[in-house]
């Protein structure tokens, strides 16, 4: 990383001493964790610990060895690493060491703290060879000092070997000039001219992450439990900052002298999205995130190696920000991450669509980001308001309640309020979601610095017009544009004359103008709005000056050019909010569900924030009721609806957990987001999930199926209502339904009869009863067979349908039927003939 400086003898000395040290202290750990470090940094890098209990063979002459790196092929050679601080008896306990590798190495590395003769090491190299057919290679403690005393090595070495660090040159310490850079970035604000605003970290308050076990932990509990995490939440509900600050926190405690397990890396999904090496990926990703916060470059290969005694925490936003197109290339590279034994991963994105969120499940745990507690809410405006007026603090808290109160808070809303009301001037605080974006807008644009030359002054003038038009540009209209492209067309177009001696610094000038106002920020060399939510507004606000019809008209195109499903299109709930807080509820929301169905679960995540119209309920009960439409897609109307089809919503998503027809991946959530809501609902996925694979097994599907749906044992109330759930499934094959009665049999068997009685039985589902063969089924066929009030023919299937299996059982069948009075004579001898046949 640093050009290897001679640092002089002295601190060469100053090493071999120590070393010399740890072999005169026993102090064997602290050797052969410094000999690991110092392979992993010069010697191919990701050697982890050998040692096992001893019960298993311990280390087998073991102190550290090798596991494959990002870049390596399947042939790379396995390297085992040896480490002694004895100084009597050495040669023979390198060579005991040898025999136990025998046969499991090519290359072995010996580390010692005395120093051996060269022509010794030399005849133990060649011993090696000849008679283990290994290549050893020796440091000694002379050698190993003047290789730990290069630049890039020797601060380690001071902090493992107990020296003081800083006696060394400050410009030495280039891991800690990209962790500065790390805490400096992370805690930059990104608006300008909004008054003394504290760094980030001095009013942040880090929400709590609650697991699909409804339990709450801190992002500290959550890491330390050591699986990879997936953090969601709403725009604006602060993954972004959380992820700043875990980076910045980590970063700090490195640079105050605290040792951490990880080293952060902070990096946007979209920079794992181009199929690039890992380890290229990282490097461009962490340097554009710290920008010119770092002085001086990355080596390339920065993070092909392990830092001394931790781990890379690869801190990854926006994975919902990437293209569908290229979604996978980047869900790929958090795998190959999360499997690099040298990394830990961390990813934010707002709620997975089941495809994504089924391809990360055997890797990453997921987490929902927590709203503030009211708590942390006041600490939150008190620690803003620090040093200032009560009476904004006091204004900042009452706009936050009301947002609260209106389901539209979240950590940007309560920064955008506290802004507001930071200024001198500020009157009536808003706490309607778009009007506190309206107001914050304004605020930053008012707030640009008064231009001397008069064509910077007219692009400042049309600012807002430019943003409202390059937003709807690139949002609705296009999957990936230039926004400074953008903006300098759209600034030709109405008519804003560029001086000649301009031209050349035109772009560069206009991007400075952009950024200015704060609502627009620099991802690498990429022009971008400074926050998702705020390019969803720009181009809501747009489009608010179009009839509802140009609005349908203009999604609806701009779906059919670009995009392959409505959900696509739509799936940004925030944008459906804006557009809708502009031009209106009821028919815009009719509209929407009727032109895009298969977007109806989205839609109905909006539409369930707000009343619901006579136009809206009229437009998802025609879904509902539409047996031309997906399952999905009645589902998700019925739900929408629950007060005028109540239950439905879970009725239908019983019966699209069994449907083959239905992706894999696209089951799997339906088990997810049914056992979620547990009690009988719970029960009856779980019941119906072991049924399939009963019925149907799918080795590849039910092994993922069945972990989702094995929560527990559902008490005996859960088990009964679950199993009636099934029943009244008609969406769902008889043959699970009948099974459900025979299920149900055995806790309220008069309830099962009537049920199956319900289910108007044909011969099919007789014969689905007769062939569960088990439990209470037979209960159930002599009820059917002793009920005068079934037709003859069914009764007398139900006989005939057990002869085959159970002869003795049908003939007890036959001779309760031929009891019945209700026969004519006729029947009856038919009866009797069946019986003289058996």
């Amino acid at each position: 990383m640093l050009g290897q400086v001679p640092l002089g003898d002295e601190v060469r000395n100053r090493i071999r001493f120590a070393l010399h040290q740890l072999g005169v202290l026993n102090r064997h750990h602290e050797f052969e964790e410094l000999c690991r470090q110092f392979a992993n940094a010069r010697l191919g890098g990701n050697f982890v610990p050998a040692t096992g209990p001893v019960g298993a063979g311990g280390d087998q002459g073991r102190d550290f060895e090798s596991y494959l790196r990002v870049s390596d092929g399947p042939d790379a050679r396995r390297v085992v690493g040896i480490c002694t601080t004895q100084q009597r008896k050495l040669l023979g306990k390198i060579r005991n060491d040898l025999a136990k590798i025998a046969g499991s190495a090519k290359l072995v590395y010996a580390f010692l703290t005395a120093d051996v003769p060269v022509s010794q090491v030399h005849a133990l190299e060649d011993e090696a060879l000849d008679a283990y057919g290994m290549q050893l290679e020796v440091f000694d403690g002379n050698r190993l000092a003047a290789l730990l005393s290069e630049p890039d090595l020797v601060e380690m070495a001071y902090r493992r070997l107990g020296l003081d660090a800083r006696d060394l040159p400050a410009a030495l310490r280039a891991d800690e000039e990209y962790l500065a850079a790390v805490r400096a970035s992370g805690l930059r604000h990104g608006w300008p001219y909004t008054g003394a605003i504290a760094p980030n970290n001095d009013f942040y308050q880090p929400q709590l992450l609650k697991g699909r076990d409804g339990q709450s932990q801190t992002w500290e509990q959550a890491l330390a439990a050591g699986r990879h995490l997936v953090i969601t939440g709403r725009s604006g509900a602060g993954k972004s900052t959380l992820l700043r600050h875990i980076a910045t926190t980590l970063a700090d405690r490195w640079l105050s002298g605290d040792p951490q397990q990880w080293s952060p890396v902070l990096l946007h999904a979209r920079d794992l999205a181009e199929r690039k090496p890992l380890v290229e990926a990282l490097h461009i990703g962490a340097t554009t995130a710290v920008g010119t916060s770092l002085h001086r470059g990355l080596n390339h290969d920065f993070f092909n190696r392990t830092l001394p005694s931790i781990r890379w925490l690869i801190l990854v936003d926006g994975l919902d920000e990437v293209l569908e197109q290229v979604r996978a290339n980047a869900l790929d590279a958090l795998l190959t991450a999360a499997a690099h034994p040298s990394m830990h991963v961390v990813v934010t994105s707002r709620p997975l669509h089941p495809r994504d969120q089924d391809k990360l499940s055997a890797s990453f745990v997921e987490h929902s980001l927590a709203e503030l507690d009211e708590a942390g809410l006041e600490s939150f405006v008190a620690q803003w308001f620090a040093g200032s007026g009560s009476s904004s603090q006091h204004q900042a808290a009452l706009a936050l309640r009301s947002a609260i109160e209106q389901g539209t808070y979240n950590p940007l809303m309560a920064s955008m309020i506290c802004a507001l009301a930071s200024e001198t001037n500020a009157g009536p605080m808003p706490s309607n979601r778009t009007e506190v974006y309206d107001a914050f807008v304004e605020l930053l644009v008012s707030k640009l610095p008064e231009a001397a030359h008069p064509v910077i002054a007219a692009v400042q003038d049309r600012i807002m017009l430019l943003l409202k038009e390059v937003a709807f540009q690139g949002y609705v209209l296009s999957l990936e544009v230039d926004y400074l492209k953008l903006a300098v067309e759209w600034i030709s177009e109405r008519g804003i004359e560029v001086p000649p001696r301009m031209h050349r610094r035109w772009p560069e000038t206009v991007c400075a103008v952009l950024l200015e106002s704060g609502l627009m920020a620099l991802d690498g060399a990429d022009l971008v709005f400074a926050h998702p939510s705020l390019e969803e507004y720009f181009a809501a606000r747009h489009m608010s000056d179009f009839s509802l019809d140009d609005i349908v008209a203009t999604l609806l195109d701009a779906e059919n050019k670009y995009f392959s499903s409505d959900d696509l299109l739509l799936g940004e709930r925030e944008f459906i909010r804006f557009v809708m807080d502009h031009v209106g509820d009821d028919r815009l929301a009719a509209e929407l569900v009727s032109a895009f169905p298969l977007a109806t679960e989205t839609l109905a995540e909006v539409i369930d924030d707000r009343e619901h119209g006579q136009l809206t309920e009229g437009a998802l009960r025609t879904l509902a009721s539409d047996p031309d439409q997906y399952l999905e897609t009645r589902a998700a109307a019925a739900k929408a609806l629950d007060d005028w089809w109540p239950g439905e919503g879970v009725v239908h998503r019983l019966a699209l957990s069994v449907d083959v027809d239905v992706d894999e991946s696209d089951r799997l959530g339906i088990i997810d987001a049914l056992v979620r809501q547990r009690g009988p609902v719970a029960a009856a996925i779980q019941w119906l999930t072991f049924e399939n694979y009963e019925k149907y097994p799918d080795p590849a599907y039910h092994q993922q199926a069945i972990p989702r749906a094995t929560f527990g044992t559902p008490s005996p109330e859960d088990k009964v209502a679950g199993l009636r759930l099934v029943v009244g499934a008609a969406e769902l094959d008889d043959d699970y339904r009948v099974a459900a009665c025979t299920a149900l049999a055995e806790y309220e068997p008069d309830d099962a009869y009537h049920l199956f009685v319900s289910l108007q039985p044909t011969r099919l589902t007789v014969s689905y009863l007769a062939n569960v063969g088990e439990g209470y089924a037979p209960t159930l066929l002599a009820r059917l067979v002793q009920d005068d009030a079934q037709p003859f023919r069914i009764r007398l299937s139900a006989c005939e349908e057990v002869e085959c299996n159970s002869p003795e059982f049908a003939l007890d069948l036959y001779e309760a039927l031929a009891q019945s009075t209700a026969l004519s004579p006729g029947q009856r001898d038919q009866v009797q003939d069946a019986l003289e046949a058996l």
